[in-house]
């Protein structure tokens, strides 16, 4: 079913900060591997390629960082240390086709909960319009897995995407804040020894 006019997820990236809700295309990790099959003394970088990544941290802390780095942040030294962002945390996004597809696990019954954002380990994104993507291309509809996440330093992540990664659209209030409350409450789950109605039995 379409979706309303009036309702506007996705806006454009144009420029300034990263933002929270950001979808980035084209993205890469570098590892430092210590796998068994490297000896502690021989280490192996691996680069990780993230074909679309969603940007995690918030938005305040974003916008702290990129106004100390530009120009006139760089003058205020004595708020630079405290508004600088080490890193910048991401969550990778594949199609929704292809986590449809992914494994046995993901049945008809589960992926209708995921598809309603009724699975707390998963987040579902309806299809970025090309009038909202940067590229003008569009993406289809997208998934999440909240298993996984990463970051990247903040300083890599802008030279990135001054360089081949590509800012294509961002999450409109409170899409954004929705996919943040439903992440980091997913990471704040406990984990009990026992369920109480296992318990009561």
């Amino acid at each position: 079913m379409p979706l309303p006019e009036e309702v506007n997820i996705y806006a454009k990236c144009s420029g300034g900060p990263i933002r929270q809700g950001e979808l980035i295309t084209s993205l890469r990790e570098v590892h430092l591997s210590i796998e068994p099959q490297f000896s502690d003394t021989n280490p192996k970088l691996i680069f990780l390629d993230h074909p679309i990544a969603v940007v995690l941290s918030q938005d305040c802390d974003l916008e702290q960082d990129y106004r100390t780095r530009s120009a006139e942040g760089a003058s205020k030294a004595g708020q630079a240390l405290n508004n600088l962002l080490s890193s910048i945390m991401f969550c990778e996004v594949v199609t929704a086709e292809e986590l449809r597809n992914a494994g046995s696990d993901m049945d008809s019954k589960t992926w209708k909960r995921v598809s309603f954002n009724k699975d707390e380990r998963y987040h579902y994104l309806a299809k970025v319009p090309a009038g909202a993507d940067s590229k003008g291309e569009g993406l289809p509809e997208l998934a999440i897995d909240f298993k996984k996440y990463f970051t990247i330093p903040t300083a890599v992540v802008y030279w990135q995407v001054d360089s081949w990664a590509k800012r294509r659209s961002f999450l409109a209030t409170p899409y954004a804040e929705h996919l943040s409350a439903r992440f980091f409450s997913y990471q704040q789950r406990i984990a009990l020894p026992i369920d109480h109605h296992r318990y009561s039995q």
